[in-house]
């Protein structure tokens, strides 16, 4: 099966569709160009949402952190590899999330339609009132 990185600000928010908890054992790429490696996840309620303890794979240290959500978007996390037993998981997930992206715009697509051929009823329906004002002599 082929990896796949996502991106953590992806992640962030889609948060709703990934279970934080499934995250442990995947590795966690830092701007910095360092790998870690996600041992736990306590979930806790939002807005602070889940904690995860993090551990370094490679560098001068293996001590661990722990970082909150925020740190998926637009703190030092920039991408997740998720382990070969994560990636069907997220595979879905991506799945489904592009199903529900392909029904909302359909869904918008059509709403615009209804609107347009509203607004078209009512200047139909304001032109004929006008015309109806009006008296050839």
């Amino acid at each position: 099966m082929d990896a796949i990185k996502i991106e953590s600000e992806w992640l962030y928010l889609s948060s709703m569709a990934v279970p934080w908890r499934l995250l442990v054992g995947a590795e966690i790429l830092r701007e910095s160009g360092q790998r870690h490696l996600i041992s736990a996840v306590e979930e806790r309620p939002w807005p602070t949402g889940p904690l995860f303890t993090v551990r370094s794979i490679e560098g001068p240290t293996n001590r661990n952190g722990l970082y909150n959500v925020l740190a998926f978007n637009n703190g030092p996390f920039r991408t997740l590899v998720p382990s070969v037993q994560q990636i069907p998981l997220f595979r879905a997930v991506m799945e489904q999330l592009e199903q529900i992206r392909i029904q909302q715009e359909r869904y918008e697509r059509e709403r615009q339609e209804a609107q347009r051929v509203a607004q078209e009823r009512v200047d139909l329906l304001k032109a004929r009132a006008y015309n109806d004002r009006i008296t050839i002599v």
